[in-house]
């Protein structure tokens, strides 16, 4: 594959554009660690601790490489829009400051931002993505064509990852743990009604059912 289509595939494109912002919007600074609060609206709700401290070994080593993007907050200090992990791992070695890029975005455009860096550095489980992509058309109203258009994806693959959003939360908790791939969650959605979703979940995991198996089990 070109390197020129590597942007489009990887979820960059008009979004990185978006991320970093024009130099009239965006400033550099170092900020302290103590001033930097987690975003509410952070679509990664799940990091691993082990390779926290396996970034905070490297930023011991090398510093903070890529900045944060962060916005003032109206209680003082400022909010993550993109970088959580970066930050967690920046305290977890005993760093004081951090390099970071501040700017002003509403609520909308930092949930947008913070979307576009965890799909572009491929960290958000398939729930975790699919809910994000449910606020912004849900809460604020983005149409699917908007939605694909500042994540860089197609509007098809953001509408079956909203699908997953149709199993029943015991489901997607199962999703999320691993016990269930993307894949047999498909198989799932086949079958129509929620008890049936669920014996089929239960039964993929009680007998380590491939996804073909499970396909072939939701026909039946």
């Amino acid at each position: 594959m070109s390197s020129g289509a590597e942007p489009q595939r990887r979820g960059l494109g008009r979004g990185l554009e978006v991320l970093i912002g024009g130099a009239s919007t965006t400033e550099l600074a170092q900020i302290p660690v103590d001033e930097i609060h987690a975003n509410p609206r952070q679509p990664r709700k799940r990091f691993d601790h082990e390779s926290t401290v396996g970034l905070a070994d490297s930023i011991r080593a090398q510093g903070v490489i890529t900045p944060l993007l962060v916005r003032p907050r109206p209680a003082g200090g400022y909010e993550l829009i993109a970088g959580e992990r970066r930050w967690r791992a920046a305290r977890e070695a005993g760093v004081t400051t951090l390099p970071a890029l501040v700017r002003e975005a509403a609520d909308r455009d930092a949930l947008v931002l913070g979307l576009v860096e965890n799909v572009a550095r491929e960290e958000l489980t398939p729930v975790e993505e699919a809910r994000a992509y449910s606020v912004l058309m849900d809460e604020f109203e983005l149409t699917l064509g908007e939605v694909a258009d500042r994540v860089g994806r197609s509007k098809p693959a953001i509408s079956n990852r909203m699908r997953l959003l149709e199993l029943s939360d015991d489901i997607l908790a199962m999703l999320e743990r691993s016990e269930l791939t993307e894949g047999h969650a498909r198989a799932i959605l086949a079958v129509p009604d929620n008890e049936g979703r669920r014996s089929l979940a239960r039964r993929i995991v009680r007998q380590g059912l491939s996804v073909r198996a499970a396909e072939r089990e939701a026909r039946w």
